[in-house]
C-alpha cells in the first residue's frame, strides 16, 4: 500500500500535466483552425505553434512558474530572430533567396550566432533554430511572393501563440502552482518516510535474520519510491522562483537531509556486521520510544518561511532521555546499532552535515567577501575582468555553436534539395534534437525516428476513419497527446521519442490545407530521416568518443576525487577556530565536487546502456550500476562522517590536554584507514585506465628484465592493493580500543558528564561504523572492477598479485 500511495501521487501529477498538454494543443488547434480569418492569417505557421507548446510543456514545464519562465525564453528567441532576419531579408531581398544553398548558409550563420552564448537557455536556442529554419526555408519556397517584414512577424506570432497557449493551459481550470505541487509531493515523501522508519526500527529489533530481510526488502522498495519523489520535487523547484514564492525555499535541503539520515539507517540495517536478535529489552524500548517521535516529525512536516539574517538560529537538542548503557563500551558488534541511533538523532533534530556545516560555508563566504571589499580598486578591476571573461565564448560553446551551425545548414540544404515544398521538416527535426551535454545520439535518433513514424501513422489512420468529418480531426488528437505525455517518461522512447510522436500526429490532425495526409506523412518521415542522418553524422564527427569510454574515464576521475577527499577527512586539533572552519568548508566543497562526479557518472552509465556496441567491447552495464550504487552509498556515509568528525574535534578540544595522546592515536588510526583505502582506490584507478590486459602481457618480459636488474616499480608506499576482511577487523578494532580509552579518561560518572559521554559514544561509534562501511564498499568496488576486466578479457587468466605488479609497472612507465 505504501508503494502504491507514493506511486499514485506521481501518476496523478503526470496525468494532470498530460491533460493540460492536451488542453494547450486544443487551444492552438481551435484558434488556428476555427479562429477568425485575420487571426488565422497571422498565425500562418500553426505547425510551429504546436512545436513551441509541446517543447515547453513536455520537456521543460511542470507548473505556472515554469510556463512563465518558458515564455521569457521564447520571447528572447522571437526578438533575436526578428532583429536578425528582417534586416537580412531587406538587404538581400526575398526574391534572391531562390536556392537551397542560400537558405542553408543563412540558417548556418544565424544558428551559429544563436548557439554561441553559453548562458542562453537551451529552450531559447531550440525555438530560435526552428524559427530561423521556417523564415529562410519559407523564403526560398515562396520567393518574392512574401514580404520581408510580414513573413518573420507571422513566424514570431505563431511562436508566441504556442507559448501563450502553454501558459493558459497551466492556468485552466485552476493555476498549477509549483508551490502546491511541492507541498503535495513533500507530504507524500514524509508519509513514505515514516513507513520506512517503522520498517527499519522493526528490522533492528527483529529476532531472526529472516524477519529482518523481509523488513529490509520493504524499506528498500520504499526508498526507491522516495528517490522518485525527491527527483520530482527538484524538477518543480525551478518554477518557484518565477511564482515569487519563497515559502519553500529550503524544502529541498530539508528533505535531502532527511534522506541522508534514512540512507544511513538503511546502511546500518544492511551491514554484514549487524547481529540480529541481540537487541535487549532496554535498547528495544529506547528505539520504540524514538519511533513515534520520528514519525510525528515527518507527519507534522510543513513548508515554512526560511529564517532571515536577523532571526536567531534554532538550537538543535540531543536525546532528551538517557542513552542505553549497553552501547558502551564500543565494540565492532555494537557499531551498526549505534550508528542507527545516531542517524535517528540526525533525523529528529536536523543536525546533519548539510545544515550544521552550512553556517561554516556562510562564514567562509562572508570572510572572503570582507577580504574582497578591502581590495578596493584592485579588486574592482579583477571583478570587471571576471565579468568580461565570463562573456567571452569558451571552447565548449564554440564547439557547440559550430556543431549546430553545420548540422542545421546541412539538414536545410539536403531537405530543400530532396523536396522543396516540404523542405522545412529536415531542419525542424534537427532544431529540437540539440543538447548542450553529451547524449546517446543513436538512442535519441532512433527514438525520434520511431516517434515520428508512429505519430504520423496514427494521424493518417484517424484522417482515413474521419474522412467525411474533417472538422472532427482535432478530437482524436487530444487522447494521443495525453498518451505521448506518459511516453515521455518511458525508458524506450524517453523525451525525444515522446515529443516526436506527439508532433507527428499534431502536424497531420491539427492543421488544414496541406494536401493528402498520407503523402504529407510520407514526405515528412523522409525529411525527418534526412535531418536525423545529418544530426548523427555531425555528432559522431564532433564527439567520436563512445559514451562507454566516457563512463570509464569518469569512473577513474571519480576515484581520484574520492581518494583526495578521504585523505582530507582526518581529525584536526582545534588550535585556531578560523583555521578549522576553513578546513571543514574545504571538505564540504570537495564533497560537492565528488557528488557532481558521481552524478555525471550516473548519466554516462545510463546513456552507455542504450548505446549500440557495433564491433566494440560490450559495455558491462550491470557491473557499473553496482559500482554506482557503492559510490552513492559512499557519498551518504562520508557526509555523515564529516559531521561526526567535526563534532569529535570540537569535543576533544573542549576536554583539553588530558586526551591529547589518545587523540593522536585516533588520528593514527584514521591515517592508516585513509592510506589503506587510498591504495585500493589508486589500484582501481590504474585498472580503469588500462584498455586491455593484453597490454599487460606484452609488458611481462620488460617487467622480468627490470626485476633481474634489481629495479622495482613504485607502489606509492602501498604494500598491498586489495582490501581484506582482516584489514577491516584490525583497523576498526584498533579504533574501538582507542575510543574506549578516550571515554574512560575524559568523562566522569556524574549525570552531566554521563550524558556527554553517551553523545561521544554515539559519535565515536558512528565514525567507526563509517570507516567499516567505507572499507566494505571499497571491497565491493574492487570485486566489480575485477569482474569488468574478466568479462572484457575472458581468454586471459591472471591472479590478483600478478595483476597488481603488472598494473603498477605499466602505470609507472
Amino acid at each position: 500500500m505504501a508503494v502504491t500511495a507514493a506511486t499514485m501521487i506521481v501518476w496523478r501529477m503526470r496525468l494532470g500535466l498530460a491533460l493540460r498538454a492536451a488542453l494547450a494543443c486544443g487551444i492552438v488547434g481551435a484558434v488556428t483552425i476555427f479562429g477568425p480569418a485575420p487571426l488565422r492569417r497571422l498565425l500562418a505557421f500553426s505547425a510551429f505553434s504546436y512545436f513551441t507548446t509541446i517543447s515547453m510543456i513536455l520537456s521543460d514545464t511542470v507548473s505556472v512558474g515554469d510556463a512563465v519562465r518558458g515564455v521569457w525564453h521564447v520571447m528572447w528567441a522571437v526578438v533575436f530572430v526578428l532583429v536578425s532576419s528582417v534586416p537580412c531579408l531587406w538587404l538581400i531581398g526575398p526574391g534572391r533567396f531562390t536556392s537551397a544553398a542560400s537558405a542553408a548558409i543563412a540558417v548556418a550563420v544565424s544558428g551559429f550566432v544563436v548557439a554561441l552564448p553559453e548562458r542562453t537557455h537551451l529552450l531559447t536556442k531550440r525555438i530560435a533554430f526552428g524559427q530561423l529554419v521556417i523564415v529562410y526555408v519559407g523564403t526560398v519556397i515562396h520567393g518574392g511572393q512574401i514580404s520581408f517584414v510580414k513573413h518573420p512577424i507571422r513566424v514570431a506570432s505563431s511562436t508566441a501563440a504556442g507559448a501563450l497557449a502553454a501558459v493558459a493551459a497551466m492556468m485552466i481550470p485552476f493555476p498549477r502552482l509549483a508551490f502546491f505541487q511541492i507541498r503535495k509531493l513533500s507530504k507524500g515523501y514524509c508519509e513514505n518516510g515514516w513507513k520506512r522508519i517503522e520498517a527499519m526500527v522493526e528490522g533492528v529489533g527483529a529476532k531472526t535474520k529472516g524477519e529482518a530481510v523481509a523488513l529490509m526488502v520493504e524499506a528498500k522498495s520504499l526508498s526507491t519510491n522516495a528517490t522518485k519523489l525527491l527527483q520530482t520535487i527538484k524538477s518543480n523547484m525551478r518554477g518557484v522562483i518565477w511564482e515569487r514564492r519563497q515559502t519553500c525555499f529550503d524544502v529541498e535541503e530539508k528533505l535531502e537531509e532527511m534522506e541522508v539520515a534514512m540512507k544511513g539507517m538503511e546502511a546500518a540495517l544492511t551491514s554484514p556486521s549487524m547481529v540480529f536478535g541481540s537487541v535487549d529489552e532496554q535498547l528495544s524500548n529506547f528505539l520504540n520510544n524514538l519511533k513515534p517521535k520520528a514519525i510525528l516529525k515527518l507527519q507534522q512536516f510543513k513548508i515554512t518561511v526560511p529564517p532571515t539574517s536577523t532571526t536567531a538560529p534554532e538550537t538543535k537538542p540531543s536525546f532528551s532521555t538517557p542513552l542505553p548503557l549497553n552501547i558502551s563500551p564500543i565494540t565492532p558488534q555494537i557499531l551498526p546499532t549505534s550508528f542507527f541511533l545516531r542517524c535517528m538523532e540526525i533525523l529528529l533534530y536536523d543536525s546533519t552535515a548539510g545544515r550544521n556545516l552550512v553556517s561554516d560555508v556562510e562564514i567562509g563566504q562572508r570572510v572572503n567577501g570582507e577580504k574582497a571589499t578591502q581590495l578596493g580598486d584592485h579588486g574592482t578591476k579583477k571583478t570587471s575582468w571576471g565579468i568580461l571573461s565570463n562573456m567571452l565564448p569558451t571552447n565548449q560553446s564554440l564547439c557547440f555553436a559550430l556543431k549546430c551551425s553545420i548540422t542545421l545548414g546541412l539538414a536545410v540544404f539536403l531537405g530543400l534539395t530532396y523536396t522543396k515544398p516540404n523542405g522545412y521538416w529536415s531542419g525542424l527535426t534537427v532544431a529540437i534534437s540539440f543538447a548542450t551535454e553529451k547524449q546517446a545520439v543513436f538512442t535519441v535518433a532512433n527514438a525520434r525516428a520511431q516517434g515520428t513514424a508512429i505519430g504520423s501513422i496514427y494521424g493518417v489512420l484517424c484522417c482515413f476513419i474521419l474522412k467525411k468529418y474533417e472538422y472532427l480531426w482535432l478530437l482524436p488528437l487530444l487522447p494521443w497527446v495525453v498518451f505521448t505525455s506518459f511516453l515521455v517518461h518511458s525508458r524506450m522512447y524517453g523525451q525525444s521519442g515522446g515529443i516526436a510522436s506527439a508532433l507527428g500526429a499534431l502536424l497531420v490532425l491539427g492543421r488544414k490545407d496541406y494536401g493528402v495526409p498520407s503523402e504529407f506523412a510520407n514526405a515528412r518521415i523522409t525529411e525527418a530521416c534526412i535531418g536525423l542522418l545529418c544530426f548523427l553524422t555531425v555528432e559522431i564527427i564532433f564527439n567520436p568518443t563512445r559514451t562507454a569510454t566516457l563512463a570509464k574515464t569518469e569512473f577513474s576521475t571519480t576515484l581520484v576525487a574520492l581518494e583526495d577527499f578521504i585523505k582530507r577527512v582526518i581529525l584536526i586539533p582545534q588550535k585556531n577556530l578560523n583555521h578549522e572552519t576553513s578546513n571543514f568548508v574545504s571538505l564540504i566543497q570537495h564533497h560537492k565536487i565528488l557528488r557532481s562526479h558521481v552524478s555525471q557518472l550516473e548519466k554516462f552509465i545510463v546513456e552507455a546502456g542504450f548505446e549500440p556496441n557495433f564491433w566494440f567491447t560490450p559495455f558491462q552495464g550491470s557491473c557499473y550500476e553496482k559500482l554506482l550504487k557503492s559510490l552513492q552509498k559512499t557519498l551518504d556515509i562520508l557526509q555523515i562522517m564529516l559531521h561526526e568528525i567535526k563534532f569529535l574535534s570540537l569535543e576533544l578540544n573542549r576536554s583539553g590536554l588530558i586526551v591529547k595522546e589518545l587523540h593522536d592515536s585516533l588520528t593514527e588510526d584514521m591515517g592508516i584507514f585513509s592510506k589503506k583505502l587510498g591504495c585500493s582506490l589508486k589500484f582501481m584507478e590504474k585498472l580503469s585506465l588500462i584498455k586491455s590486459l593484453k597490454e599487460l602481457q606484452n609488458k611481462n618480459q620488460n617487467q622480468c628484465l627490470d626485476m633481474e636488474m634489481g629495479k622495482k616499480g613504485s607502489n606509492d608506499g602501498c604494500k598491498a592493493f586489495a582490501l581484506l576482511e582482516e584489514d577491516v577487523e584490525k583497523i576498526v578494532g584498533s579504533f574501538c580500543q582507542h575510543a574506549n580509552e578516550i571515554l574512560s579518561k575524559a568523562y566522569s560518572n556524574d549525570e552531566v558528564e554521563g550524558n556527554l559521554k553517551g553523545q561521544m559514544t554515539l559519535c565515536l561509534s558512528s565514525i567507526g561504523f563509517c570507516m567499516e562501511c567505507l572499507m566494505r564498499e571499497t571491497m565491493v568496488m574492487e570485486k566489480e572492477v575485477l569482474q569488468v576486466l574478466k568479462l572484457e578479457n575472458p581468454s586471459i587468466h591472471i591472479n590478483l598479485q600478478e595483476l597488481s605488479t603488472r598494473v603498477d609497472a605499466y602505470c609507472t612507465k
